[in-house]
């Protein structure tokens, strides 16, 4: 069936799509990028990662042998443990504070690396 209005409609319809590609392709932006703004506070975190920790003030406060890791409490640990006055939950418990230490450290060893790959 052919109606009369067909002809009209199609050249209609071509014509808005033609208007459509033109509208988007004058719409496209070539500009070059921007590169993000730097984040509030970047300045500070810079200057406190570039400072190295005073360590040896740590392990004073902590009675941390600096050199060695050696803490006063651990010949007190391991007397109780020679002497079988620790129980399974204490083992337990010294087991994991010991686990969540190291991956602690390799943790923070990990974000000293992203932090001077980022500055």
């Amino acid at each position: 069936m052919f109606t009369p209005e067909l002809p009209e409609l199609l050249s209609y319809y071509e014509g808005q799509k033609a208007r459509g590609e033109a509208i988007v392709a004058g719409k496209v932006d070539t500009a070059q990028a921007r590169p993000d703004p730097l984040p509030a506070g970047l300045a500070a975190a810079q200057a406190l990662i570039a400072k190295a920790e005073d360590t040896k003030a740590l392990a004073d406060q902590y009675r941390v042998d600096h050199n060695t890791g050696a803490y006063a409490e651990e010949a007190e640990i391991a007397h109780l443990a020679a002497t079988g006055r620790l129980t399974e939950e204490d083992l337990t418990t010294l087991a994991d504070a010991h686990r969540d230490f190291e991956q602690a450290d390799v943790f923070g060893e990990a974000m000293k690396s992203l932090a001077v790959c980022l500055v």
